[in-house]
C-alpha cells in the first residue's frame, strides 16, 4: 500500500509541474540543466548568524557554490570565479568552489547569505531561488532539491 501511495504522490507532483509550466517557457526550462541543492552550512556561522563578525567572515568571506570540477570545466568556470545561478523564479551569484564529491548535476548552494549584503541581498539568497507555487504535497515545504537551475560564468567584477 505505501509504494502504491508514492507512487500517487510521483504522478501528482508531475501532473501539478505540467499544469503550471506554461509551453512559452518551454525553451528557458530545457535550458535548465543542473539540480541546485541548498543548505551547505559552515562551522563559522549559525544559520545566517555572525557574518558581521570580522575574524569569522575571514573565514568564510563570500557565499560559494560546490560545483563538480569537470561540469565546471565544461562550463569555462574556474575555481573562485562569481557564477549566475537562475532558475525560473530567478537568480543568485556565487562564488564557484570546486569539489569532486558533488555529482555532475548538482550545484550545492551555500545556506544563509543575506546579512551583510544590504542593499543587495536579493543577488546572494538562495531563497530567491525557490518555487513556492510549487509546493510538497505531503508537508508543505518548497522543493529547492527539486528545481533545475542553470550555471554560468559571470564577468569579473560581478
Amino acid at each position: 500500500m505505501a509504494s502504491r501511495n508514492s507512487e500517487q504522490v510521483k504522478q501528482d507532483i508531475v501532473k501539478q509541474f505540467e499544469k503550471r509550466t506554461p509551453k512559452s517557457k518551454k525553451l528557458f526550462m530545457e535550458s535548465l540543466k543542473y539540480m541546485p541543492g541548498g543548505g551547505t552550512r559552515n562551522i563559522a556561522y549559525y544559520h545566517s548568524a555572525h557574518r558581521n563578525i570580522p575574524s569569522l567572515r575571514k573565514l568564510y568571506p563570500e557565499p560559494t557554490v560546490d560545483i563538480n570540477p569537470a561540469t565546471a570545466e565544461s562550463l569555462s568556470i574556474k575555481d573562485g570565479d562569481w557564477v549566475q545561478i537562475e532558475t525560473k523564479r530567478g537568480s543568485i551569484k556565487s562564488k564557484a568552489r570546486f569539489f569532486d564529491g558533488v555529482h555532475p548535476k548538482v550545484v550545492h548552494i551555500s545556506h544563509g547569505w543575506w546579512y551583510s549584503y544590504e542593499p543587495e541581498w536579493k543577488s546572494v539568497n538562495v531563497n530567491i531561488l525557490t518555487d513556492n507555487s510549487c509546493l510538497d504535497s505531503i508537508i508543505g515545504s518548497e522543493s529547492l532539491k527539486a528545481l533545475l537551475c542553470r550555471v554560468r560564468s559571470l564577468p569579473e567584477g560581478n
